[in-house]
């Protein structure tokens, strides 16, 4: 049996490749300012490669599912805010999720997500270096009196050559710093305004065919057993 397929957009699927790639190149620009811009950007590209077939994945295994489930008529409960909402075809919820992967819009909103919280470390990395360096600096002049006063008396002395090699270490201190911080935010937190917008569109586009007002997190949940092959999907 031929495997399943679902319409692509050459020019979309570059423009998103080199967008990941772009924003990947841009947390790794520390490694390229010691280590040279080679690693980062094959690292960059294969990256971009990772997410894009991982997308393409996506979307295959969305459409052999719908062709699976078509004749079974199986249903979810819709839940909001632990409140049952009313109730979805498990095709018309693959359906939705298709339609989302699909609209460049939501492409465009998540780069723009992405662009603004990448913005927020780096406003924060902004802030952190100076205090981390500040702390550094007092934790060694108590370990290290002495220590301190000849740090001090060489970056008085600092002649252009130097002042250019310690412009270019702070700068790749404030970039690892940036890194630390988009790792910490993405793993446990603040949360700095990081989202899933195709969960979103998806979450819109149920509240919307089931006219519910109600905002909240949209859960689905299967409304009777189905086969084992019916398994609740997440954009």
């Amino acid at each position: 049996m031929s495997k399943p397929n679902y319409p692509t957009n050459t020019a979309g699927t570059l423009a998103f490749a080199a967008a990941v790639a772009a924003c990947v190149f841009v947390i790794l620009i520390p490694a390229g300012l010691s280590e040279g811009f080679f690693l980062p950007t094959v690292t960059s590209a294969l990256a971009a490669f990772t997410v894009e077939f991982g997308r393409r994945t996506r979307i295959r295994k969305l459409v052999e599912r719908r062709d699976e489930v078509h004749q079974s008529g199986s249903r979810f409960e819709v839940i909001v805010n632990d409140a049952r909402v009313g109730e979805i075809g498990v095709i018309e919820t693959i359906d939705i999720k298709l339609n989302a992967l699909s609209d460049a819009r939501n492409y465009a909103a998540q780069f723009m997500n992405l662009l603004a919280f990448l913005i927020r470390c780096a406003l924060l990395s902004l802030v952190l270096t100076p205090v981390l360096l500040f702390w550094a600096f007092v934790f060694q002049a108590w370990i290290d009196p002495s220590g301190s006063k000849a740090i001090m008396s060489t970056l008085l002395q600092l002649q252009p050559a130097g002042v250019m090699t310690l412009g270019t270490t702070l700068i790749t201190f404030c970039m690892t710093v940036f890194m630390l911080t988009v790792g910490c935010s993405i793993s446990f937190g603040p949360n700095l305004g990081l989202s899933n917008m195709f969960r979103r569109a998806v979450d819109r586009a149920i509240a919307a065919k089931l006219e519910c007002p109600v905002p909240g997190r949209i859960r689905l949940r299967p409304a009777r057993p189905v086969l084992a092959a019916v398994e609740e999907t997440q954009p």
